[in-house]
């Protein structure tokens, strides 16, 4: 059986999970990134930081049970950070027996369809697949 569909699209097995955390601000994110670290079950995790402030807050505060913590600061993953995006990728394929996932944290103010383009670009898509997104709300904002 062909794991490859008409579509042209390249199989997922061997290809690296990769995981989206979003949501707005002070939601959780970086708490969902360290329960995510915490019950990991002995995969090896790259977590990708995007802050759009100059000041890596949050790639402080992720657990040591990462990796690898790499952050892109002063933009966002969607816009004025997206090619820096591409380029870590780029790094991390040529790393790829290093580890078993991608966890992205991206910033607030991101959007989260912009930032999976990446995995249209093939040299991307043959590395890496998305696995799954999470979105946060607050439930005060909500009611």
């Amino acid at each position: 059986m062909n794991d490859q569909s008409n579509s042209g699209e390249v199989p997922s097995l061997g290809r690296v999970p990769v995981t989206l955390v979003t949501s707005f601000l002070g939601v959780g994110k970086t708490t969902l990134v360290n329960h995510l670290l915490c019950e990991r079950g002995g995969r090896r995790v790259v977590v990708i930081e995007n802050e759009f402030g100059s000041l890596g807050i949050d790639s402080e505060c992720v657990g040591s049970d990462a990796e690898v913590v790499m952050a892109l600061n002063e933009g966002c993953l969607c816009c004025s950070l997206q090619d820096d995006l591409f380029k870590m990728f780029e790094e991390l394929a040529g790393q790829i027996h290093r580890f078993d996932q991608v966890v992205i944290e991206a910033s607030g103010l991101a959007n989260p369809a912009t930032v999976m383009r990446a995995f249209e670009r093939p040299e991307i898509r043959s590395g890496f697949r998305h696995d799954v997104s999470y979105s946060m709300g607050s439930g005060t904002l909500l009611t």
